[in-house]
């Protein structure tokens, strides 16, 4: 069908095709094989176009070692050039395949429609080109319409400037641009206009501070459900008309890091955003009186301020400010930039830890920290200085705390509260906006056990939490003397702990249960230094109380084994080695269900990748 259908376009084209399938004399710098069009040498666009005239039945696009790619690649592969006096007719409309990767390009500039309306192409490999050079890939890949993904982690982006238009594709479903520097871009319009199937976007990593035009950037992005602009600095944009116009998928949008005094068209930045619901804005978001608002929010019918101004047919300007009730309506939802709970996480590598990820406000100076009392806080207090996080420009300040518990502790509160340099109270925030009462947040780890099964399809993650779950009501019980149910251990017997049977010549072990497990080792031998073994499980130390330790046992260490020497003795040990010998030899039910409690926590943090959230 394809041929047919090339061979029908030829009859109607006539003269301009009646030389297909010719090749180019030997020696030249771009020949013909086939379906396969050769590039060598030095090649010019000249030359590559015209090679591909002669070729209407192109296939593929191959560049051979010591290929040096024109100053000027734009339009190199475009398919809207007329050839020949024929209109809306390329070579390149066909093409399949492009591989550049044994190409030079580092002496390129202009990038500019290089792979423009390619209709067909699947895959490009530029997986080698030296980009450092270019500053204009404007249109780059627009219209590439049978690309579903694109691998341009590799691309060289510090010296661009113009990245317009640059990825208008719609069938691309998914785009990582983590590797991209965008800090000398000053042109991002339409960067992503009908970019129709992509459903997410994070651009986290985007430095915006040379940007002056934003101008239908995600334009008819119809399946955009997210997008991360947490990072943007919008103190310099112009223009940002269109930006989000068809986005009808989108139902939040953080705008919380934009600063839009400089902004003085926004004529239909909201437009038909039809399940738009909520738009967060800070006290950045000070709008110019005579900036262009006409049809800002046109038809957004589900928009909803923050202090519940609904959305009354109204669309331009006027209401593009945070809602202020009754007395001054508005379409926005007031987010304060920093003293954010982004996460939070349960960490089972070194400790069992509640681990908090946090974004800070400017004045905050240090986090108050407070849980139960443990060996690692006595107190149960810890005081953070902020300063430990430092403050990159152009993004908010990202800080991560932990709190570590034992076992017997995870459903104990841990409080964080934001105190300025005079030590007063500052707001916090949950991720959707939403102020913590009393602007404190609290949180436990049995709140985590509890939420994950409500909030994730990793099965492995599942079993991880609900072992978790087992093995601290295990730990509540015997430590407690107390008698919640335990599940998922009936099948566990002694001889699941069988492979862990290791003789302990004469030794005595014990495992302390606190937020980092330790395992001890009684022996009347001494080691002088600190002994490492093969590496699964921490180094053993020695001490003069008539034992050995091994600290720091994360949870999937657990069901590790180590080869330890004591004296003339080496002996494998696990730290299940001990469940094996409570089994054995204890008549204690409560410990015996906690040891397999334990079993079944250890196999499960062996079983998911890091033993981490």
């Amino acid at each position: 069908m394809k041929k047919w259908m090339k061979w029908a376009a030829a009859a109607v084209f006539g003269a301009a095709v009646c030389c297909a399938g010719a090749s180019l004399p030997a020696g030249a710098d771009v020949a013909i094989d086939g379906d396969t069009l050769i590039l060598s040498g030095n090649v010019t666009r000249d030359e590559v176009w015209d090679a591909g005239v002669t070729n209407l039945d192109l296939d593929k696009v191959v560049a051979e070692e010591g290929t040096v790619l024109p100053e000027d690649c734009s339009n190199l592969f475009d398919v809207v050039g007329y050839n020949a006096g024929v209109e809306e007719w390329s070579p390149f409309d066909w093409v399949i395949s492009i591989d550049l990767s044994k190409a030079d390009a580092s002496h390129v500039k202009n990038m500019q429609c290089m792979f423009y309306e390619c209709f067909h192409l699947e895959k490009v490999n530029i997986a080698s080109l030296d980009t450092s050079n270019v500053t204009n890939m404007k249109c780059m890949f627009a219209y590439c319409t049978y690309w579903e993904e694109l691998n341009i982690t590799s691309l060289d982006t510090s010296n661009v400037t113009d990245m317009s238009c640059m990825f208008s594709c719609t069938s691309l479903t998914e785009l990582d641009l983590s590797s991209f520097d965008t800090c000398n871009v000053t042109n991002m319009s339409a960067m992503f206009d009908s970019c129709t199937d992509l459903t997410e976007l994070d651009l986290s990593n985007f430095d915006t501070e040379k940007v002056e035009n934003m101008h239908f950037m995600f334009s008819e992005c119809y399946s955009l459900e997210s997008v991360d602009l947490s990072s943007f600095n919008t103190s310099n944009v112009r223009d940002m008309s269109y930006m989000f116009e068809e986005c009808k998928a989108l139902e939040t949008l953080d705008l919380s890091v934009f600063d839009m005094s400089n902004v003085y068209n926004a004529k239909k930045m909201f437009s038909e955003c039809k399940k738009l619901k909520t738009i967060f804005a800070s006290d950045k978001w000070n709008m110019n009186a005579e900036t262009d608002g006409t049809d800002m929010f046109y038809i957004c019918r589900k928009l909803v301020g923050g202090n519940g101004t609904v959305y009354n047919g109204i669309d331009d300007i006027q209401y593009a400010h945070i809602d202020g009730g009754a007395k001054n309506p508005g379409y926005l939802t007031y987010k304060a930039r920093g003293n954010q709970a982004r996460g939070v996480s349960i960490t089972l590598g070194g400790e069992l830890a509640v681990h908090f990820f946090l974004e800070l406000h400017p004045d905050t100076a240090q986090i108050k920290v407070t849980g139960p009392e443990n060996s690692v806080y006595p107190t149960g207090t810890s005081t953070v200085d902020a300063a430990w996080f430092p403050n990159v420009s152009g993004k908010p300040r990202e800080a991560t705390v932990s709190y570590p518990i034992n076992a017997t502790q995870a459903g104990e509160t841990i409080m964080l509260e934001f105190l300025d340099s005079d030590g007063n109270p500052l707001p916090v925030y949950n991720s959707d906006g939403v102020r913590f009462a009393d602007d404190k947040l609290t949180y436990s780890a049995q709140q985590y056990i509890d939420d994950t099964p409500l909030y994730s399809d990793n099965a492995k993650l599942k079993a991880l939490v609900k072992s978790l779950d087992n093995y601290c009501r295990a730990a509540h019980n015997f430590f407690f003397h107390k008698n919640e149910p335990v599940y998922g251990i009936e099948d566990v017997t002694i001889a699941q702990f069988e492979p862990y049977n290791y003789p302990l010549y004469g030794t005595e072990i014990a495992l302390i249960l606190n937020s980092k497990i330790e395992a001890r080792i009684y022996s009347d031998n001494v080691i002088p230094e600190p002994f490492n073994g093969d590496g699964y499980l921490p180094t053993l130390f020695g001490t003069d109380q008539g034992y050995y330790f091994i600290y720091d046992i994360g949870a999937p260490q657990l069901a590790s084994t180590e080869t330890y020497q004591i004296g003339d003795t080496a002996f494998k040990f696990s730290p299940l080695t001990y469940g094996y010998y409570i089994m054995k030899k204890s008549d204690d039910e409560s410990l015996k269900t906690l040891v397999r409690a334990l079993y079944v926590y250890a196999q499960a943090a062996q079983a998911y990748p890091n033993g981490t959230d």
